[in-house]
């Protein structure tokens, strides 16, 4: 027998009252669940995998990435200065008499 409740001025049934009782909490969880699959997408995280541990591997990872470019700098750099030390060392030579033109040009160029 199929018996019914006004609520808020409109009959409702037992049964649909028992199915929304029944359902609405599996709704929320979808909602939720929702909400985690679009935050992982927004964010480049996978679906199912543990969020902390991708975490904790892209800082391992943007460190590693931030380190070696700050090598590159340091490198280059070091590299600017040997060549201009390179260049002062060989034009004094020069300045001297000590080597000539030409050797001075070659050995502009292959520093350079």
């Amino acid at each position: 027998m199929i018996t019914s409740v006004t609520y808020n001025g409109l009959n409702v049934h037992n049964n649909f009252i028992a199915f929304f009782a029944l359902f609405s909490p599996f709704a929320f969880v979808g909602f939720i669940e929702s909400s985690i699959l679009k935050f992982r997408k927004k964010f480049g995280f996978s679906k199912w995998g543990r969020i902390v541990d991708e975490y904790h591997l892209r800082v391992i990872q943007d460190r590693a990435i931030m380190e070696a470019m700050a090598v590159n700098r340091r490198n280059r750099n070091v590299k600017t200065s040997q060549t201009e030390k390179g260049l002062d060392y060989w034009f004094d030579l020069k300045q001297k008499g000590a080597i000539s033109e030409e050797e001075y040009e070659k050995k502009k160029k292959e520093l350079l």
